[in-house]
């Protein structure tokens, strides 16, 4: 059995882990997260509950190494004219993203197994090298790629070394180096996004417009900016819609 202290450095070691992946966003913000193929899929926050103006959004614990992308679009214009580099974003490569795979089961499959097998000490310690060498590779696969990544010594060292201090913290790091890329929303919206992920996230957007319209005085120039942005949207919603049913 895992005993009291064992318990809780597993309980630490998931809790650090959901913390530093947990995204705090603004009402006009959003995810894309790469799935299968090289899809892209749009993720929000929850909409209707927001802590400090904040929407709270979990990526899936079970896939660490899935890239995400942060994205800012504005109310009173829409996603097309948001600011931000337009440029295609550069992703962690296979070797991180395998290795993020390897570091989860290893801290979340073969440490709790190897706890188990008290009193083998060995265990153990064998558990404890296999996370350290994985972490140790972690900080080796981002030095060679930061350059294509965009990355400064400083970055890269800090990354790195957040790596080698706090294991959960290094399961976490093909999202944060995604979540550094600048991707206009038009620009993703357009580029990167199925038709059918396009009108969703088109949807969501237009939820939180509507937010804003019912708390926007009346006869204000942003309350018409708002306007013309929702009739944009649910222009777009409707063209969106028109292109899946003439795929199928």
């Amino acid at each position: 059995m895992i005993d009291g202290a064992e318990g809780a450095l597993l309980g630490l070691a998931l809790a650090l882990y959901l913390f530093d992946a947990a995204q705090w966003l603004g009402a006009d913000e959003w995810l894309l997260e790469q799935r299968h193929g090289g899809r892209w899929f749009a993720r929000f926050g929850v909409s209707g509950w927001r802590l400090a103006h904040r929407e709270f959004c979990l990526p899936n614990p079970l896939a660490p190494w899935r890239p995400l992308l942060r994205l800012r679009w504005r109310f009173e214009t829409g996603p097309e004219d948001a600011a931000a580099v337009s440029a295609p974003p550069a992703l962690p490569g296979v070797g991180l993203r395998v290795n993020a795979a390897l570091l989860l089961v290893l801290i979340f499959g073969a440490l709790p197994i190897a706890l188990l097998g008290y009193p083998l000490l060995w265990l153990k310690l064998g558990a404890a090298l296999a996370i350290y060498m994985a972490c140790g590779v972690h900080a080796l696969l981002l030095w060679r790629e930061r350059e294509r990544l965009g990355l400064d010594l400083g970055e890269c060292a800090k990354l790195a070394l957040e790596c080698i201090a706090c294991p959960p913290f290094a399961l976490n790091l093909v999202r944060k180096l995604g979540l550094r890329a600048r991707v206009a929303s038009g620009t993703a919206l357009e580029g990167l996004l199925a038709p059918d992920e396009r009108r969703r996230a088109l949807q969501a957007m237009l939820v939180r417009l509507r937010e804003q319209l019912d708390v926007e005085p009346e006869g204000t120039p942003r309350m018409a900016q708002l306007r013309a942005t929702a009739a944009r949207l649910e222009q777009r919603i409707g063209t969106t819609q028109e292109e899946e049913q003439f795929r199928e």
